[in-house]
């Protein structure tokens, strides 16, 4: 499974990381909250309740590439895929990295959709966040997949350092002086 999540992020990723900036630019993005676009089945009838999930899936999306299309867009960039803590439908509140929120589908749906989009000339771009994962009540990383992994915390903490002193040198160089520092040091 963790291979072919792998696989997927760098399919999405070589397509991002292998366009120029110019062709970019020449892409018309539609912004997708997967949830909240569309139903597998078509079901257009309104959420209820705004603050849970309301069955938005890669499959909704995938069959209105027409739509899209149809609007004048040639790129999608989609909310993030991952599990999320209950109630995270928009995708920002990461639980597992590893693992693809079942809500929108399976990993084969977002393999699908991505194809299909690809055979239409459409650009997919996923949303990731890097910079936070779900609530994690009284510092509890046991449930955060990979952090609650004591060496991915470390390895990444490594990285992080080496990168604020990367942001604060490039901060230095535009004149920013006092910057705050971006990172908070996690006790293990």
């Amino acid at each position: 499974m963790k291979v072919l999540l792998t696989f997927l992020w760098l399919v999405l990723f070589c397509q991002v990381f292998t366009r120029t900036a110019e062709e970019w630019k020449s892409r018309v993005i539609y912004q997708i909250i997967t949830d909240r676009f569309a139903q597998t089945d078509g079901d257009t009838s309104p959420c209820l309740n705004l603050r849970k999930y309301c069955g938005g899936t890669f499959k909704g999306v995938k069959n209105n590439l027409d739509y899209i299309q149809d609007l004048g867009f040639n790129a999608i960039w989609i909310s993030p895929v991952f599990t999320n803590i209950p109630d995270g439908y928009h995708g920002y509140w990461a639980t597992n990295l590893y693992k693809i929120n079942e809500h929108f589908g399976t990993e084969e749906d977002l393999k699908e959709l991505i194809e299909a989009c690809h055979e239409r000339d459409i650009w997919v771009m996923a949303d990731i966040t890097a910079n936070h994962m779900g609530f994690v009540e009284n510092h509890n990383f046991s449930m955060v997949v990979p952090f609650n992994d004591k060496k991915i915390i470390i390895l990444n903490l490594n990285c992080a350092l080496k990168l604020n002193l990367q942001i604060m040198k490039a901060w230095k160089f535009v004149g920013c002086m006092d910057c705050p520092i971006l990172i908070k040091l996690i006790i293990l």
